[in-house]
């Protein structure tokens, strides 16, 4: 009986679910006609949470390609492709598909490319819009994808001198970002002692090899002044 119960109550919630969910995308897909792109993406990305539909998904990824946001419309079409809301025939993966590479050339891509100045004390770490994108080992540039708008790239690492730049980027742009990494400088004095040091430990090491080498000469057969022959003879 409570084994009937639960699987009664469990019916009664996915059904429930799913007539919200079906409410969520008719409101979503009537605010997408009317223009009101914004609140569509709101009652679209709840009604997938729902339940999840290609018919859904595909209104989504609509509604955020409108309000100029290509990138997150991307990821809503390669899960489409993938399959991840619901199987598609071929004719509609097809059309998914081309939908896909139209958003990918929308996408504006950020190429930052760092410039270091002396020694960084610890890992560098690119920045945008305050959230860790990579942690670079060294001066290699990186293609960062972007959503239109303006985005501040950051260049930083601990006990450093990072930099920061503010850029704007619109659909489909490609913009060179070059940013620079002011780390620890050892300085004229320090640079002069590691010279001094290099200096003194040649000459140590020069000493050392000439005394042994003197104490194998002292210690060894002196130079012969008579016959090589065998002994005895």
């Amino acid at each position: 009986m409570r084994w009937a119960l639960t699987l009664a109550l469990l019916a009664v919630t996915a059904t429930a679910h799913a007539d919200d969910a079906r409410e969520l995308f008719d409101e979503g897909t009537r605010a997408i006609h009317e223009g009101r792109h914004a609140q569509a993406i709101d009652l679209l990305e709840r009604s997938l949470e729902l339940g999840s539909r290609p018919a859904t998904a595909f209104n989504l990824m609509l509604a955020l390609e409108l309000a100029k946001r290509p990138l997150r419309a991307g990821a809503i079409c390669a899960e489409l492709r993938a399959g991840l809301h619901g199987e598609l025939d071929e004719s509609k993966r097809a059309e998914v598909s081309e939908r896909c590479a139209a958003l990918d050339a929308q996408v504006p891509r950020l190429l930052i490319e760092p410039r270091l100045l002396g020694e960084p004390s610890g890992p560098i770490r690119l920045e945008v819009d305050g959230r860790l994108i990579a942690t670079l080992e060294g001066a290699e540039p990186m293609e960062v994808p972007v959503e239109p708008g303006e985005h501040v790239v950051r260049l930083g690492s601990p006990g450093a001198m990072g930099e920061s730049a503010t850029v704007e980027v619109e659909v489909g742009d490609h913009r060179r970002v070059s940013l620079t990494l002011r780390g620890n400088d050892p300085g004229p004095d320090r640079r002069r002692l590691r010279l001094g040091l290099g200096i003194a430990g040649g000459v140590v090491g020069a000493a050392i090899l000439s005394g042994i080498l003197g104490a194998i000469l002292r210690s060894g057969p002196g130079p012969s002044s008579g016959d090589l022959g065998p002994a005895g003879t």
